[in-house]
């Protein structure tokens, strides 16, 4: 697997416990990052190590006048001066031309970003069962089929996440609202950070990146919580093999300013700098962290945060949950909901 599919499939892992908003709907799938984009996904997250297209995706950034994108996965670039086929029971119902699409060899993915066209299309594929998507390579031509089985259910749930049921720009549920949906968005890149953080992930800065293309890649994001104030959380460092820490920085007109996080530490409370594989739920104000013993997820630690005075000022959280599993047996123990509780106590 390579780029953004390695990164979908690398966050179901790590946020399993976590908040981030994902369902199945029959054969089709939907994906939200904690900055609440979404992707809908067709396919398998696998390459088959052809040319074929082997998973495609409609994703969408939250927030007003954001556009949907398609986004078809192969192994090899379309050939130059071809085109796309959709079709459907046989009978071509949509055509692309190849050079629209944006390639990302790195990534393996070809994208179009003319919500327009996507918007047709999605229209197209609305009451479709199935879909054939031809296209050409250096290869020759190839036909791959993607079922759409819960498709449109998909799209609804997208709506629903961010928060565009009966607006105007809805995918699917569309209505008199007008464009908005929630206050939170992605930072893909450090590029995204306010002008005077950006030392901070840089060179010899406290959160400093070896190489600062991953910064993008990690689900740091940004809530605003009122006209001023916001909550940062940002990846700091390059991490290790399958855990990743995160810092908290409350952001004004006036500047910024690093946060900790209350913890239950082996003498008591304590407050912490660092959240680990972290998920964000935007509607709850809830922030969780998980820390992994080993890659196998079977140990570590869990704990859960409430945003207490959201819109208020400088964010403040309290501890709603602490758990621990110390035994790396190979056993997830039931879940982590079910490991020993450090914070509230349990009951004797």
């Amino acid at each position: 697997m390579r780029g953004i599919v390695v990164l979908f499939a690398l966050a179901i892992a790590v946020t399993a416990a976590a908040a981030n908003p994902y369902k199945d709907i029959r054969d089709t799938s939907v994906y939200c990052s904690n900055g609440l984009t979404c992707q809908l996904g067709l396919g398998s997250l696998e390459p088959p190590g052809k040319g074929l297209v082997y998973r495609a995706e409609i994703t969408r950034q939250s927030g007003p006048n954001k556009h949907p994108e398609l986004v078809l996965y192969s192994a090899k670039p379309f050939k130059d001066g071809s085109a796309v086929r959709f079709l459907s029971g046989g009978k071509e119902i949509f055509k692309l031309e190849a050079d629209r699409f944006a390639r990302s060899d790195d990534d393996w993915d070809n994208r179009l970003k003319d919500g327009a066209l996507v918007r047709e299309l999605i229209a197209v594929l609305h009451d479709a069962n199935d879909a054939e998507i031809e296209h050409e390579n250096a290869d020759g031509k190839h036909a791959d089929r993607f079922s759409l089985s819960g498709f449109v259910g998909a799209l609804r749930y997208m709506d629903e996440v961010q928060e565009r049921l009966d607006t105007e720009d809805a995918l699917e549920v569309k209505g008199p609202k007008p464009s908005g949906g929630p206050s939170v968005r992605d930072l893909l890149s450090v590029d995204d950070l306010p002008e005077d953080m950006k030392a901070l992930f840089k060179s010899e800065g406290e959160c400093e990146f070896f190489e600062i293309a991953r910064f993008g890649r990690m689900g740091g994001f940004e809530a605003q919580l009122d006209d001023t104030n916001s909550l940062l959380v940002a990846p700091c460092g390059e991490g290790g093999a399958y855990n990743q820490p995160y810092a908290l920085y409350a952001v004004t007109d006036l500047g910024f300013k690093r946060i900790g996080l209350p913890a239950m530490g082996e003498d008591g409370p304590v407050i912490i700098e660092e959240a680990w594989n972290i998920g964000w739920d935007h509607p709850k104000k809830e922030l969780e962290s998980f820390f992994k013993g080993r890659g196998l997820g079977d140990c570590g630690s869990f704990d859960r945060w409430k945003l207490i005075n959201a819109g208020l000022g400088e964010p403040d959280f309290t501890l709603v949950e602490a758990r621990v599993k110390d035994d790396c047996d190979g056993s997830d123990g039931g879940g982590i909901e079910k490991w020993p509780a450090l914070w509230p106590p349990e009951k004797k």
